[in-house]
């Protein structure tokens, strides 16, 4: 992992690589990562959730500016392919779907892009 810390806007610019290894014994499409940085950005994640569950109402009274976020700027594979992603309906999960199937016991190598802007 790289990062580059510019504290007087509160955002760091990422750049992540992930060695996953498939420890099932099925063939994999697609994978599922928690983004918990963006666990913040909405009233709608499963942090959001959990806060509302135990009246913690911080998080739900910030305004948008007030939230920390990430976006995605690029997602590529071991072959700095493009891989198509998105994040689930609580948002705090990303589905990437892989370019080739990942076999029982293989490994592979994903990149990541990431800007976060904390609040």
């Amino acid at each position: 992992m790289t990062a580059t810390l510019d504290g007087q806007n509160k955002e760091i610019q990422v750049q992540q690589e992930f060695t996953y290894k498939n420890n099932s014994n099925q063939t994999l499409s697609t994978l599922y990562f928690n983004d918990w940085a963006h666990a913040y950005a909405s009233k709608n994640t499963g942090l959001a959730k959990r806060f509302d569950e135990q009246f913690k109402k911080s998080l739900h009274l910030a305004k948008k500016n007030e939230r920390g976020y990430n976006t995605i700027i690029s997602a590529v594979d071991s072959e700095y392919r493009g891989l198509h992603w998105k994040r689930t309906t609580g948002e705090d999960i990303i589905k990437i779907d892989l370019n080739s199937p990942l076999s029982a016991g293989e490994s592979t190598k994903l990149f990541f892009n990431v800007h976060h802007k904390a609040s």
